[in-house]
């Protein structure tokens, strides 16, 4: 790759894009943004992405290529960058990926995308496309994968029975697991799950350690989620941490240190912190 990225680079992407290898199509797109990050220069490693997952002779090994090519490409689609948003083009990219395999007559499988899955599982936890049972069927795909966040989503699916059946149990191991592995997600909402069961210790515990979370863009980029999750995790564990505080659960009183929670709260994740707060005054949060 360091040749791609020297002074014979537009040399090199001119042989690569000349290629019909997906292998040669992914070093053109990565290649043309080496060291740069202008959105001017985007159209061009777009146009490289396209021709990559156009490609139809996948020769063994290259499957995983092509998956991150497809990845990419829905995700362009379904933000609207570069390329006009498209949720149905999106979609297909995305399943393209998340199901990827080869003809067994070949002897090899690639059993398909862990990123394209989750990007699944929450592409059908939207509103807009709401279908909970497909978000949890693909959460599970890719949790069995090794996804982090797609494992602290199904935490909260059994949580509240989001596609799935209620099961407090399997929550709970989700959650957990999601947690120690760092998820803060997943932690935000295991703040909620101890204190609904008066688990106040540990409430508070996971509360203080997400009320000290300063750099969120530093952790989503570590954890490969939205800022937004990260801000909801944090929101929701100073929600929960609040309640302790105003009501004295396991530790002194401090309302005045709970204003200050519930303001951070509705400043990180305002439609859940009101919502929440709205819970919390009828006595259900």
């Amino acid at each position: 790759m360091a040749h791609y990225c020297g002074r014979s680079k537009v040399s090199a992407m001119a042989m690569l894009c000349n290629s019909k290898t997906i292998v040669a199509s992914s070093e053109a797109t990565m290649a043309h943004y080496c060291g740069r990050s202008k959105v001017s220069a985007m159209p061009r490693g777009v146009s490289y992405l396209k021709k990559m997952v156009s490609l139809d002779d996948i020769r063994s090994g290259e499957e995983g290529f092509l998956a991150i090519g497809l990845f990419h490409m829905g995700e362009l689609h379904y933000k609207g960058i570069v390329v006009p948003k498209d949720d149905d083009l999106a979609e297909k990219y995305w399943l393209r990926g998340a199901i990827l395999t080869k003809n067994p007559e070949t002897g090899f499988h690639y059993y398909g995308s862990v990123e394209c899955q989750t990007a699944l599982g929450m592409f059908y936890s939207d509103p807009k496309a709401s279908n909970l049972k497909k978000a949890f069927h693909w959460h599970k795909r890719a949790q069995e994968s090794g996804s982090l966040i797609s494992e602290g989503a199904l935490g909260v699916m059994y949580l509240y029975g989001i596609g799935t059946e209620e099961n407090l149990q399997l929550a709970y191991h989700h959650l957990t697991s999601a947690a120690v592995l760092g998820n803060t997600y997943a932690k935000g909402y295991l703040a909620a799950y101890y204190y609904k069961r008066q688990m106040y210790d540990r409430a508070i515990i996971v509360g203080r350690e997400l009320a000290a979370v300063q750099d969120y863009s530093l952790l989503a980029k570590s954890q490969r989620c939205s800022i937004e999750h990260i801000k909801r995790g944090v929101a929701m564990g100073c929600f929960y941490l609040a309640l302790c505080c105003q009501y004295g659960y396991s530790m002194m009183k401090d309302t005045s240190f709970a204003k200050e929670l519930i303001v951070k709260a509705i400043q990180l994740a305002p439609e859940m912190a009101y919502d929440l707060h709205t819970k919390a005054i009828m006595g259900i949060a």
